[in-house]
């Protein structure tokens, strides 16, 4: 004991003394000036690292009052402060791997958790704490020592043990007195897992506020901050998904209680689907993208090998997740789970993202504008605030975006699953996802398959889908040259025909028809070539040159207007009557521009027509159409 008492400086005699009485004395003495009482005692456990019976008795009345100081810190005299953080005193040692005593301090942490009796209370709050810690990190920061710590902790069987209670989940309440709230929750009961999923490019913000990394940046600067981003989100998905994999392998309990956390959290941020939603009540942008990635890696296995088979189509029909639970009749399974979790994930982040990114062009132009008439610093500054935001844009939509990664799940879910039980699924289901296949074929160079041709012709036959969600799937295959087959070259006629009785104001049409137009014209097989004579190949070509017809009309009808609205601007002298006329002469200029931008297009189709279709072509009604567009 003599050792003991050098080491806690005590002039006491080791004669006749026990060890209980020793570590009284220590208790005694100690001050508010001496800091944490079980830091020191963690300290004085590595000093003790010998196999002799006192070395292991003292090893083992350490823990003892380290776990009971731990519990209730105001047992000895320290500052408020220490007593107040109760167990949290210890998160400082388990972040600092570089402490020189670090082996010790696991060894420590490692005892105190095979105690069933002190785990929970000593063990919960310092997990909530190091998520906690976490959440105030962006992704350039050094965030990666929490997640080492959690995995750690995690990885020790007496925690482990604790993930089967469903309020670590934010499944249940509960009063841990040391518990922090944050993130979304509010005054909920958080998941242990809240604080990771919010560190990312920027903190949960309102949509004007500026993005540190790349605010005032040059694009060099922006360039370096985007790999590094990419690279650390990558590294938290990874992580993440290892750690909750580590929890529900091989345990049905915390697997479910997985799987309940994400429906919660999808079930309480349904206002995230709108266009415009209260930032302040709904989780932020990283913790809807970092769970959606973390999602994405428990769908890999079933994108890959292609096992739509394990996907039961009935489970989305459910807007109120608990609702599911209570219906015996459909498949909870964690693959169905996690895939329709996944694509409702994609709606929540990049939804969003999307809608910003027509917001912040908008508003820079407006700003642009302003800046250019007034030269206020005010404008140059919002310009500034608005370049990062739209670098966030650029980060998630560009060809080297995360958005990439993305490419293999949004085929399997369009070409097996969509494919598959068209009828059950909604508009807005396909949504999202048409628009991100979009993005990546237009500006990431993906290919289109050849099922996704099959899913947009069964998509133009169905009658349970608007022409509009049917212009998302068009789109995706107006920007290349694909070989149609007779039957798909029909629907995109029926569809083009359709377009009259749904949408009555002529633009409205054409900004639906337009794309048919450019995939005909890109068709391989040349099937407007081959056009039979038919009612529906009649009612066709006969609407091709009323749109046509229409638009020489228009454009016409613009050029004399800004012929007009020029030779007005050269005789008026009233300044406020110049500029009206101005903004009227950019309006018809944009007519014009527009108009004849498409003729082109039309014009080039109605040639084919005339040259390949001369049945139809000789009908009356069709020839009289013609002959009207010649005289233009």
């Amino acid at each position: 004991m003599d050792k003991l008492l050098k080491i806690f400086n005590l002039s006491l005699s080791a004669e006749n003394i026990s060890i209980d009485e020793i570590f009284m004395h220590l208790f005694e003495s100690w001050n508010e000036r001496k800091g944490s009482i079980v830091k020191y005692m963690i300290e004085v456990h590595g000093m003790f690292k010998g196999k002799s019976e006192d070395d292991m008795l003292i090893r083992q009345v350490l823990i003892t009052y380290i776990k009971t100081l731990l519990l209730d810190s105001s047992l000895v005299v320290q500052k408020r402060a220490i007593v107040d953080m109760g167990p949290i005193v210890l998160v400082d040692m388990i972040l600092d791997t570089l402490h020189v005593d670090y082996d010790n301090i696991l060894k420590v942490v490692e005892e105190i958790s095979m105690d069933d009796s002190v785990c929970e209370d000593v063990f919960v709050p310092i997990i909530y704490f190091i998520s906690y810690l976490a959440s105030d990190k962006n992704i350039t920061k050094d965030f990666m020592k929490y997640l080492y710590a959690m995995e750690t902790l995690i990885n020790l069987d007496g925690i482990k043990k604790l993930f089967a209670k469903k309020y670590l989940w934010g499944l249940e309440k509960h009063s841990l007195k040391y518990v922090c709230h944050y993130g979304y929750t509010h005054d909920q009961s958080p998941c242990f897992l809240d604080g990771f999923l919010e560190v990312f490019i920027y903190p949960k913000s309102n949509m004007n506020d500026k993005v540190q990394i790349f605010y005032n940046k040059e694009s060099v600067e922006i360039g370096a901050a985007m790999l590094d981003s990419y690279n650390n989100l990558n590294t938290l998905k990874k992580f993440l998904y290892g750690i909750i994999l580590s929890l529900i392998v091989k345990n049905e309990k915390n697997k479910e209680n997985f799987v309940r956390f994400v429906t919660k959290v999808y079930d309480e941020n349904r206002d995230r689907k709108k266009i415009s939603f209260d930032y302040t009540k709904v989780i932020s942008d990283g913790y809807a993208y970092n769970l959606c990635s973390v999602l994405g890696e428990f769908c890999k296995k079933i994108v890959n090998k292609e096992l739509d088979n394990l996907i039961d189509s009935e489970f989305i029909r459910f807007i109120d997740m608990n609702e599911l639970y209570k219906d015996p009749g459909i498949s909870k399974s964690f693959v169905t789970t996690m895939f329709f979790m996944k694509v409702e994930f994609l709606r929540f982040f990049y939804g969003s993202i999307i809608e910003n990114a027509r917001i912040y062009e908008h508003e820079y132009d407006e700003i642009q504008t302003m800046y250019d008439i007034r030269r206020d610093e005010r404008y140059k500054e919002m310009l500034k605030i608005l370049e990062s935001r739209r670098a966030t844009i650029s980060f998630f939509l560009s060809p080297r975006s995360p958005l990439v990664q993305e490419s293999n799940f949004l085929d399997f879910a369009i070409n097996r699953v969509y494919l598959k039980y068209l009828k059950k699924y909604k508009d807005e289901h396909f949504d999202i996802i048409l628009e991100l296949k979009y993005i990546t074929v237009e500006y990431m160079n993906k290919k289109v398959q050849e099922n996704y041709l099959k899913f947009v012709e069964k998509l133009l036959n169905s009658e349970d889908h608007n022409v509009h969600i049917k212009k998302k799937a068009l789109m995706v295959i107006s920007t290349d040259r694909y070989f149609l087959n007779s039957s798909l070259f029909s629907s995109l006629i029926k569809y083009y025909n359709s377009i009259n009785k749904s949408e009555t104001d002529f633009y409205e049409r054409y900004a639906i028809r337009q794309f048919v137009v450019d995939i005909f014209q890109k068709d391989k097989n040349e099937n407007i070539k081959n056009m039979e004579l038919s009612k529906q190949n009649i009612k066709f070509i006969n609407f091709v040159i009323g749109d046509l017809e229409y638009l020489l009309s228009s454009g016409l009808n613009a050029i004399m207007n800004i012929k007009r609205i020029m030779k007005e601007i050269e005789e008026e002298k009233d300044k406020e009557n110049i500029e009206k006329l101005k903004k009227e002469l950019s309006s018809q200029k944009r007519i014009a521009s527009g108009s004849m931008g498409v003729i082109k297009k039309v014009l080039n189709l109605v040639c084919i027509l005339v040259q390949k279709s001369k049945k139809i072509f000789l009908t009356p009604e069709i020839l009289n159409k013609f002959i009207n567009i010649l005289n233009y």
